[in-house]
């Protein structure tokens, strides 16, 4: 079991105290970066400092990254399996020959 780590990450103009292991401390820095500068693109392109709004964006951002990314899981797994498929079916004609 992996120790818990103490760290502190600034999101926007707070800072966010938590607990991951020290293998989750990049990704977890890594996702607090990004998310500013998603939160800096969005109040340069909407011109505005609404917190909510700029949250909100970014927010929305991600979720359809992640639907995009559930579509393309699908998609792999469709391709997957077709490929099995046939393998299955050549691997079938071959041993009845």
């Amino acid at each position: 079991m992996s120790a818990k780590l103490d760290i502190s990450v600034r999101i926007g103009d707070r800072d966010y105290p938590m607990q991951v292991t020290a293998e989750d401390e990049g990704k977890v820095r890594n996702a607090a970066k990004q998310l500013n500068e998603q939160l800096e693109f969005y109040k340069k392109a909407l011109g505005t400092s609404d917190k909510v709004d700029l949250l909100s964006m970014v927010a929305f951002d991600s979720m359809v990254q992640f639907i995009n990314g559930k579509d393309a899981i699908k998609n792999q797994e469709q391709q997957i399996k077709t490929r099995i498929e046939s393998l299955d079916n050549l691997i079938a004609s071959v041993l009845q020959d």
